[in-house]
């Protein structure tokens, strides 16, 4: 799948990350639940987003996102 769309911002805010298949995939399979998604989010580094409004993740704090939801998911499939 291809990498979220920044929209003209310089990060992602957590609603747009929510908002993204994969995640979405994750959560009406049950693979993982809310919290867990944000305590991802949590844990990440933030940074405010251009339009001053809000914070959000860069694009290495995504690809981190990203692979533990790949680990979590990838260990819920070999159950």
């Amino acid at each position: 799948s291809r990498l979220l769309e920044l929209g003209g911002q310089n990060a992602l805010a957590y609603e747009t990350v929510l908002e993204w298949n994969d995640v979405q995939d994750l959560l009406a399979n049950q693979v993982v639940t809310i919290e867990t998604v944000d305590e991802l989010w949590e844990s990440l580094p933030k940074k405010a987003l251009r339009d001053g409004v809000g914070e959000g993740i860069d694009v290495n704090a995504f690809l981190a996102f990203n692979s533990v939801l790949e680990d979590i998911s990838g260990s819920e499939m070999m159950e």
